[in-house]
């Protein structure tokens, strides 16, 4: 198998031929290409960083993200995610991010290849490199995708009523029928309904746009109430057949 920066600037030199037409696919690779030969580095050097060899990939997908254009790129995939590069990283997400990309291989699902290469960065999930609950969400939400959704509710945990963690974790542990815990979740929800949409005016100040912000706290009430009655239903037609 040839070695990965071959691989990527084989894929980068096919890209390139076909896609020029696009400006903004045509800058990704670009950038793939500086990274790839050290033109970005202040001291010249024929050793390129594992890092900057990372980051040539994750341009790479994006381009091809971006690009709209049909085909066969999983040998490219194969090898980054098997690469020494995609190894060594120091994300708090590798695990997951390792875990998600044999799950979804294994059902035979479309992979979010770019996403979870953007998840394996250098010094992703930690208070000195990129870090914020959004990121946990999406985690959480490729389990639900899986199947997995009591994987899904742990990382939904980690997750402020501000991104609606709380109602996610209900769902998800719903979803996974574990009906008693999502009971205790759901009236919590409930019981917080009111201060969440008192949070609602100050979101709206901010420029980032949030889920609580967004959402319809009426819905969200709604649907709360609907689930509270269907597991009690549930609930009691367990009991009787026991």
């Amino acid at each position: 198998m040839m070695s990965v920066p071959n691989a990527l600037s084989c894929r980068f030199a096919i890209l390139l031929l076909v896609t020029t037409f696009a400006p903004a696919v045509y800058a990704r690779l670009l950038d793939a290409l500086r990274l790839l030969t050290g033109q970005d580095r202040p001291h010249k050097t024929s050793v390129v960083a594992l890092t900057d060899i990372y980051q040539a990939a994750v341009s790479i997908s994006l381009a091809i993200d971006e690009s709209k254009i049909p085909g066969d790129y999983a040998p490219f995939y194969r090898d980054v995610f098997k690469s020494p590069e995609f190894a060594a990283s120091d994300s708090a997400f590798h695990a997951a991010v390792v875990d998600l990309w044999t799950r979804y291989l294994q059902v035979g699902k479309s992979v979010p290849y770019t996403s979870l290469l953007l998840l394996n960065q250098e010094r992703m999930g930690y208070p000195d490199g990129q870090d914020n609950e959004y990121l946990r969400a999406e985690i959480a939400q490729d389990y639900s995708d899986l199947g997995d959704h009591l994987a899904a509710a742990k990382w939904y945990e980690k997750v402020s009523p501000v991104g609606l963690g709380p109602l996610k974790v209900a769902d998800e542990l719903f979803a996974a029928k574990q009906y008693r815990d999502a009971d205790a979740k759901y009236r919590s929800v409930r019981s917080n309904l009111n201060a969440w949409a008192a949070r609602q005016p100050a979101l709206m100040k901010l420029p980032m746009s949030t889920p609580l912000q967004q959402a319809d706290m009426n819905e969200i009430r709604k649907h709360v109430e609907m689930r509270i009655q269907e597991i009690r239903k549930l609930l009691s037609e367990s009991t009787r057949t026991k």
